[in-house]
């Protein structure tokens, strides 16, 4: 996919929020890379002759992919930590499979881009359907083990 562009929106208030004041610095290392790699456009791309969409707010990648971006000194271990965290503070959802993950951040249209107006299905159930369009519905990413 294409890599990332622009700048994104990040609120001063995020400092009160408990997700910030709880966090490690690697967890907010993380936090700040899930943002600036975060798709701000619907991403489509084409692999093994099918069609394959990612919508705003949304990435896949994998925790090791997580992990090099963020730099030295952030583990896998850190990213997986830090991402159910993130779920339970309701920042994002993410759902893997055995070759990679689709993270969802919460809210992101609200907060990113006053433009985009929010399908009238439940982030959870728009999720869903992209993560089976991408990784099957067994889990493997396209149905391929």
């Amino acid at each position: 996919m294409d890599r990332v562009e622009g700048w994104i929106k990040l609120h001063r208030k995020l400092q009160e929020k408990a997700i910030w004041q709880c966090a490690t610095p690697e967890q907010k290392a993380i936090l700040i890379t899930i943002l600036l790699n975060i798709n701000s456009d619907k991403k489509e791309w084409e692999w093994q002759g099918k069609q394959f969409t990612c919508e705003p707010g949304q990435m896949v990648t994998s925790l090791a992919s997580l992990a090099e971006k963020c730099g030295k000194g952030v583990s896998i271990k850190n990213v997986r930590t830090a991402l159910e965290k993130f779920e339970k503070y309701g920042f994002l959802t993410n759902q893997s499979a055995k070759t990679g993950r689709l993270i969802t951040v919460v809210n992101w249209a609200f907060y990113q881009d006053s433009s985009y107006e929010v399908a009238n299905q439940s982030a959870n159930s728009r999720q869903k359907k992209i993560f089976h369009s991408i990784f099957g519905r067994n889990g493997s990413v396209w149905g391929v083990r």
